[in-house]
């Protein structure tokens, strides 16, 4: 039996990280000039920003991949294997397809 503290402290570190990006969207929507406007961007909002997107990606990176991961391994001691393991597939596949879909929009820019 799983540790319900450690689920809990899974849960919470995983609303921090959608906390953390909420933040530093805000944030850049404050600090950085809208597109059609011909003022630039400080210098250091601009790092700001670039070194928050670059956290926040390691960071969510790591939390899909412990959360995949996880998943995949208790597949065998769910009581309902075969829908499970069809919704983690599903699960798995729609976070791949937003992976290249990103690398593929991002290429074309």
């Amino acid at each position: 039996m799983a540790d319900p503290l450690q689920n809990g402290a899974k849960k919470r570190a995983g609303h921090i990280i959608w906390l953390g990006w909420m933040i530093l969207l805000i944030g850049a929507a404050w600090l950085l000039p809208p597109l059609d406007s011909r003022v630039k961007p400080q210098p250091w909002a601009v790092v700001l920003v670039v070194a928050g997107c670059a956290v926040g990606l390691v960071l969510g990176t790591i939390s899909l991949y412990r959360y995949f991961h996880d998943s995949w391994r208790q597949w065998r001691d769910v009581p309902n294997k075969t829908e499970y393991i069809v919704w983690l597939s599903l699960e798995t596949l729609a976070a791949v397809g937003v992976v290249i879909a990103a690398l593929w929009g991002y290429s074309r820019v």
